[in-house]
């Protein structure tokens, strides 16, 4: 008998240390994520945030609908065809990851921060409303694998950095405004 409150007793303190460190994680996650936060920014600025209805408070970030995480961290960043009308919020360039953000009536221009998308390997802005000209600060994300960015209104040259993707498989610049020529500056 003696034995069982013994065992009864670690199991509850066992219990209990599980249970507050778990509310201290999600007290400290609540506060301090950084890819929720850039969510919610996303969110705010859209003209349909209602397409987003599970990217609330109640329901941790990972859970979002599109949203993928590894260790509290977004990973994977996949709404294509949600109707998200509005800018495409330069929050979103301080995620560890993004991917898949095509056929959504998003506008305005891509920003520079997506040089911060260091660990990017795909980029899927395809056949949405975007403009002004492609940075050249796209140059720098060496492990681009897919960038994909036709069907938009982009105009002015194709940047000539686009050529230090070398891991590039896939390419898409179609249905686009620019001007100029593509010879030598995408092959070095």
């Amino acid at each position: 008998m003696e034995f069982k409150l013994q065992w009864f007793t670690w199991l509850c303190v066992l219990m209990l240390f599980v249970l507050e460190s778990h509310q201290a994680f999600v007290e400290a996650d609540d506060e301090q994520n950084p890819d929720e936060q850039s969510l919610i920014s996303f969110k705010n600025a859209l003209e349909s945030s209602h397409n987003l209805v599970s990217w609330n408070k109640t329901n941790p970030h990972c859970y979002w609908v599109g949203v993928s995480c590894q260790r509290g961290r977004v990973i994977w960043l996949v709404l294509p065809t949600h109707s998200l009308k509005g800018p495409l919020s330069p929050s979103l360039f301080f995620l560890s990851s993004l991917s898949d953000l095509s056929q959504n009536p998003l506008f305005g221009q891509l920003s520079r921060q997506v040089s911060n998308l260091k660990r990017l390997k795909q980029l899927s802005l395809g056949e949405n409303q975007l403009s002004d000209f492609v940075p050249s600060q796209l140059g720098v994300l060496t492990q681009l694998e897919t960038l994909s960015l036709g069907s938009n209104s982009f105009t002015g040259e194709i940047p000539s950095e686009l050529g230090k993707l070398k891991n590039l498989k896939t390419l898409d610049l179609s249905g686009n405004e620019f001007n100029g020529t593509v010879r030598d500056k995408l092959v070095s």
